[in-house]
């Protein structure tokens, strides 16, 4: 029992002996008679009333700090799901890296929205992805490779074609024009997934297309 239950039981008491005092002790005090059986059962119902609530009130109260409980650790995993948007030189495409750091899986990996820099493709969406579909601890797979805790997107131009923007910007143009998307290029990345509790987040990882460091927000919770 928490030191907060323990002074709830407390005031249960108090409240019992103050309830004595008044219907009790005042009227014999005045020289009043008091049927004293009838006064012990007053006092019975009103104990066990206040039990009754005192034991509402600790059942209720136990209830919503487990949820803060769990609400915590849920966010605490949220926390450890990074986002990483990327530009690797083999194959020549934008990437999204999921890595999941915490115990447990994610599931329902969803792609928002990818921003490149300087760019507007419209409506980017990844050719393939999320792969694999779930995104499991690193610990669960050590020898699971570059892919161990991790989903990826991936952007392949091939899919878009020669004519489009994303080609050109992410290969060169058909005449010779410089690629535009460079290591240096910003991506921005947002990605949701749904945690063990059922609960959906999102979340937003950007940095340079090197991938040398990637800055996140803070996991937003969709639906509790």
């Amino acid at each position: 029992m928490s030191n907060r239950h323990l002074a709830l039981a407390a005031a249960v008491v108090f409240a019992v002996a103050v309830f004595v005092g008044a219907f009790i002790a005042a009227p014999l005090s005045l020289g009043y008679g008091v049927d004293v059986g009838l006064m012990v059962n007053a006092v019975a119902a009103f104990g066990s009333l206040a039990a009754a609530g005192a034991a509402l009130w600790i059942a209720t109260t136990d209830r919503r700090e487990r949820k803060r409980e769990r609400d915590a650790e849920d966010a605490a995993q949220a926390r450890m799901v990074i986002v990483s948007p990327r530009r690797p030189d083999s194959p020549l495409e934008l990437q999204i890296a999921v890595t999941n750091l915490s115990p447990r899986v994610i599931v329902n990996l969803t792609f928002v929205r990818l921003a490149v820099e300087g760019h507007d493709f419209g409506d980017l969406q990844p050719t393939i992805g999320p792969f694999p579909v779930v995104a499991p601890p690193v610990a669960s797979v050590p020898h699971g490779g570059s892919l161990a805790g991790k989903s990826l997107f991936t952007f392949d131009p091939q899919k878009y074609g020669r004519t489009h923007p994303y080609f050109a910007a992410i290969r060169g143009g058909p005449n010779g024009e410089s690629q535009t998307i460079t290591p240096r290029t910003r991506l921005t990345a947002t990605i949701g997934w749904t945690d063990a509790s059922g609960k959906t987040w999102e979340r937003t990882g950007s940095g340079p297309a090197d991938a040398s460091k990637v800055d996140l927000s803070e996991p937003v919770l969709l639906d509790a």
